[in-house]
């Protein structure tokens, strides 16, 4: 009986490796490409003319958004205007929702699914770069300072509050903005965050599962001049390695401004800085690929099924081949659009870290021990 199962064992694994020897990581970033919760609302002569002009405006702001996401704005101005008939051919499908109609109205929310392929070649042949690698969470401390005294937790906090009521960001650069619970505030001082001490940051990044945390500062100040209101305002990035960059900025407004509208203003001065740059660093400028080999440390066969789909959902990983797979290892050549930089960004995503280990690369986990022949980080 042993025997058997052992038999069953080995042809078993033997099939895997066949069957996962090439696989095409098409279905990586799909959902990128998907634009949800689209409200149409268009009234007609007829309800069947009101609902077919409904679906091709909403088609229409599907792909205005999707711009808007994967895209930087002024490199895709031109691709905004495309009528329905030049995104049609883009289009996979779409999905009605809380369709209501009456004999002349039509309203629905709508959800649509571009072809990615399409999508990314219209790009490629207009010259337009663009960006599909999700970031994970960015965590947003906003600090206020009134007369050099600055406020994180503590009330009032009007920066604080404008922040906590930002609408859900339609991007790839998840925005999270902290509660200020107990635990917050136990964790972590406004004095202790303009540090910019990595250590003080763990707990808070832990308990929000984001990759980074963003120092949001704004102060508030008068025009020496015509006494005018000026908020500053100034962010400063922090990962693992400690501060990455810094923005100052002032905003200027009429005597007559309240301090909120300035507030306003600032936040999505901010998001908007964040996004782009989060764009700019991945943005993907040419459909040539380049292949590189890497090997994947596993201690069992679960352990590379896990890997494996992690690297599939990776949008500018276009084809993995699995060369040789055993019971340490996986020896793979991975074809990517981009460069190896902007792919290690995307591994790190999907808590995986690359590595240079001479003649070939090393993917691994970030959630275990570090292997050995991991030790040291691609620069």
């Amino acid at each position: 009986m042993l025997r058997i199962l052992k038999h069953v064992s080995i042809s078993i694994f033997i099939f895997a490796f066949f069957v996962l020897n090439v696989m095409d990581a098409r279905g990586s970033s799909n959902q990128v490409f998907v634009v949800e919760n689209i409200a149409v609302d268009v009234t007609a002569d007829t309800a069947l003319a009101a609902r077919r002009e409904a679906l091709e405006n909403g088609q229409i702001i599907a792909w205005k958004r999707l711009l808007n996401r994967i895209t930087l704005p002024k490199q895709s101005v031109h691709l905004s205007r495309f009528s329905f008939e030049q995104i049609r051919p883009l289009i996979r499908g779409y999905e009605v929702l809380r369709e209501r109609m009456s004999p002349v109205r039509y309203l629905a929310d709508l959800s649509v699914t571009f072809n990615t392929e399409q999508v990314r070649k219209n790009l490629f042949d207009y010259g337009v770069p663009f960006v599909e690698t999700p970031s994970l969470p960015v965590l947003i401390l906003p600090i206020f300072e009134t007369e050099g005294v600055p406020v994180l937790w503590e009330n009032p906090n009007p920066w604080r509050d404008v922040w906590q009521n930002l609408p859900e960001q339609d991007s790839l650069l998840p925005i999270i903005v902290p509660k200020g619970g107990l635990a917050d505030i136990r964790d972590l001082s406004a004095s202790q965050a303009l540090r910019g001490e990595t250590d003080f940051f763990k707990p808070i990044l832990k308990r929000y599962r984001a990759k980074k945390v963003v120092i949001a500062k704004a102060s508030r100040k008068f025009d020496v001049a015509d006494s005018s209101p000026l908020l500053e305002i100034s962010i400063a990035n922090y990962n693992a390695e400690g501060r990455k960059e810094i923005l100052v900025d002032s905003i200027r407004t009429s005597v007559e401004s309240e301090m909120l509208g300035l507030l306003d203003t600032g936040v999505i001065r901010i998001v908007n800085v964040l996004i782009n740059s989060w764009k700019a660093e991945n943005l993907v400028t040419s459909a040539v690929q380049q292949r590189i080999s890497a090997i994947v440390p596993i201690h069992k066969f679960e352990k590379w099924l896990s890997i494996r789909s992690r690297l599939e959902i990776i949008g500018i990983l276009k084809k993995i081949e699995l060369l040789r797979l055993s019971k340490k290892e996986a020896l793979l050549d991975l074809w990517i659009m981009g460069s190896v930089k902007q792919f290690k960004n995307a591994l790190s995503q999907k808590q995986l870290e690359l590595y240079d280990g001479g003649d070939e690369f090393v993917v691994c986990e970030h959630d275990v021990k570090t292997p050995s022949i991991c030790g040291h980080s691609l620069k």
